[in-house]
This record gives C-alpha cells, sequence and structure tokens, in this order.
C-alpha cells in the first residue's frame, strides 16, 4: 500500500473479516511493530524539538523537565538477589532465534505458528 493509495481504518477492519486466524495473528504483528517504530522516532523527534526550544529559551532539557538529580540506587524489597540466574529458554524460533521461557506471554512469532497448526514442542530447545 502506498502513501499515495491510503485506505480507511474502515476499509482495513472490512479486510480483516475475510482472513484466517493465522493471518489476522501476523497482522496484528505487523501493525505492533509498525506502531513501536513510529512511536519511537516520533518519541526522538519531539524530544529534539524539546531541547531545541528549551535551548532556545537558555535552559536546559533537564530543567526544563524537572529531572531531579540521580541518586545511587538501592535494593527494592523484590529485587534480584546477586547471583540469582534468569530462567532458562525453552523455545526458539528457528528462523530468527530468539527464544522464550515459556513464562509469561507467549510471543507472537509461537502464536501464528500454533495458529498454523504447528506444535509448540517443535520449537522445544533440546538439552
Amino acid at each position: 500500500m502506498t502513501r499515495e493509495s491510503k485506505m480507511s481504518v474502515s476499509d482495513v477492519i472490512s479486510a480483516l473479516e475475510n482472513l484466517s486466524v493465522a493471518e489476522i495473528i501476523q497482522v496484528i504483528a505487523a501493525a505492533e511493530e509498525q506502531r513501536d517504530g513510529r512511536m519511537e522516532s516520533e518519541k526522538k523527534e519531539l524530544m529534539e524539538e524539546f531541547r531545541a526550544k528549551a535551548e532556545a529559551m537558555g535552559l536546559s532539557f533537564d530543567e526544563l523537565v524537572g529531572t531531579p538529580p540521580r541518586r545511587q540506587a538501592t535494593p527494592s524489597r523484590g529485587a534480584k538477589k546477586a547471583g540469582k540466574s534468569s530462567v532458562e529458554a525453552k523455545y526458539r524460533n528457528p528462523e530468527t532465534g530468539t527464544t522464550w521461557s515459556g513464562r509469561g506471554r507467549m510471543p507472537i512469532w509461537l502464536k501464528v505458528a500454533e495458529a498454523e497448526g504447528k506444535s509448540r514442542e517443535n520449537f522445544a530447545i533440546k538439552s
């Protein structure tokens, strides 16, 4: 889709009605990637705009946003103890090499694979 041939939101939603679950999961993953990329670039643009305006006023960015001086971090009650390792990965995406420990939210690549009928065990890391 080019910039000249923009689809309306309602056109996109209508197009989703003809897709399978696996295809919808792929669309969601692509949309999330686009959203994340655009948010990051727009965030950078906004930060540069704020920095330029602060500089024009003779202020530093930290003065503008009221950033407090940094203090040395103190461990919180829920902080990890030294020497404790993270959970080992149980599943690996053979195409990208990304892994998942089996805890928390299931990664999109595994959701797509399962929606396509593949077994989670196909991606298990053999030890």
